[in-house]
């Protein structure tokens, strides 16, 4: 049982932090648009 638990706990962490991590980079990617627009 207790097993399981831990489990799903690492599953959930690792949903969480894929979750995370793409939108993480979304926003560095529509920063780095942004900062490219400036330059011009």
């Amino acid at each position: 049982m207790s097993n399981l638990l831990l489990l799903v706990l690492a599953v959930v962490l690792l949903f969480t932090s894929l979750f995370f991590g793409l939108s993480y980079v979304r926003e560095r990617r529509k920063m780095k648009m942004r900062f490219n627009k400036f330059r011009r």
